[in-house]
């Protein structure tokens, strides 16, 4: 999204992201009655595709309204998740550490969140050695 907004704005066909449609604020007002919060960044997305953005916060939603999990848990989870080695959404990770924080997270317990993600890259880590390991042994010894 961060490179089509630069693009569009790049070509002089900004997007308004002041003046939501009302299937938009709709959709807006929805992820904030079960969230408490809106993420900035996702308000171009919002505006592109309202009807996209409802079907991607129902998956997050269900999780939040209907788990066994509490939302401190929740959020720690997608604190770990955007931030793991193979997604790195920074936003994300900003959003859900202060949502977590709100829920009453420690900083030791997003610490040791983020120390877990951070072996996410780990098993490609292992594969890509392996195949660097076979591709080393074909070549011919100088």
């Amino acid at each position: 999204m961060p490179i089509l907004m630069e693009e569009l704005d790049r070509m002089g066909k900004p997007l308004d992201l002041l003046n939501l449609s009302p299937r938009a604020k709709e959709v807006q007002d929805e992820w904030v009655r079960v969230r408490g919060y809106w993420p900035p960044n996702f308000t171009s997305m919002l505006v592109l595709d309202p009807d996209f953005l409802a079907a991607f916060a129902n998956i997050g939603a269900t999780v939040r309204a209907s788990g066994p999990l509490d939302l401190k848990t929740v959020e720690l989870i997608f604190v770990a998740v955007d931030g793991s080695a193979t997604h790195l959404f920074e936003p994300g990770v900003r959003i859900h550490i202060v949502a977590a924080m709100e829920h009453g997270a420690t900083v030791d317990e997003i610490m040791e969140t983020l120390e877990l993600a951070c072996f996410t890259g780990m098993h490609s880590l292992s594969f890509a050695i392996s195949i660097l390991d076979e591709e080393i042994a074909k070549v011919p010894a100088t």
